[in-house]
């Protein structure tokens, strides 16, 4: 069994999205930039935004008529690097204005004075482009396979996979970060 909680969001501003959640023979978990569904399991809570559940079924849709194939990419060893830096929007006062009686806190920051940047990197595969921690999350559930379906680059559907116990979804990419990269 998958561990569903790595495949959610941990922003803050998509409370819905920070669990795993089941609705109707399903349980799911999403990001918003990738999703993956299961046979529900009976200790997932059923959603109370059920038209999250129905917009991913609808991107999971294709798969039924899908041809499956198997993955015979090597993805690069590089990592995303994080670093902390002064927010610019509150010049690391933490504060939204200058005076010292403000208690007016910096939402860029939530009141720390600094914000987290991270080096993206985008990686080429399948003839689409991805961010590549999430492919390679994807890539590393058990039996994974990609759907050969037609692309349709003006509406962006996501790549389709097949695992062992359930299907997954990856939103590709429009264009390539500076730091960009291709599988092997």
């Amino acid at each position: 069994m998958i561990d569903l909680q790595s495949f959610c969001s941990d922003e803050l501003f998509r409370p819905h999205l920070r669990k795993p959640f089941s609705h109707g023979q399903f349980s799911y978990a999403t990001n918003g930039i990738f999703a993956v569904r299961v046979a529900r399991l009976a200790d997932i809570p059923e959603i109370d935004k059920p038209k999250v559940a129905e917009t991913l079924d609808k991107l999971f849709e294709a798969a039924t008529t899908a041809t499956f194939r198997a993955i015979d990419i090597t993805l690069p060893a590089d990592q995303e690097q994080k670093s902390k830096e002064e927010c610019e929007d509150c010049d690391g006062r933490g504060r939204v204005h200058e005076w010292p009686s403000c208690d007016c806190i910096c939402d860029s920051c939530e009141g720390s004075g600094e914000v987290t940047k991270t080096d993206c990197i985008s990686v080429a595969a399948f003839g689409q482009i991805y961010r590549l921690p999430y492919l390679r999350q994807v890539l590393q559930l058990p039996a994974v396979e990609i759907a050969e379906l037609p692309r349709d680059y003006e509406t962006s559907l996501p790549a389709l996979f097949r695992f062992d116990g359930g299907l997954a979804a990856l939103m590709v990419m429009r264009r390539a970060y500076e730091r960009h990269l291709e599988a092997a």
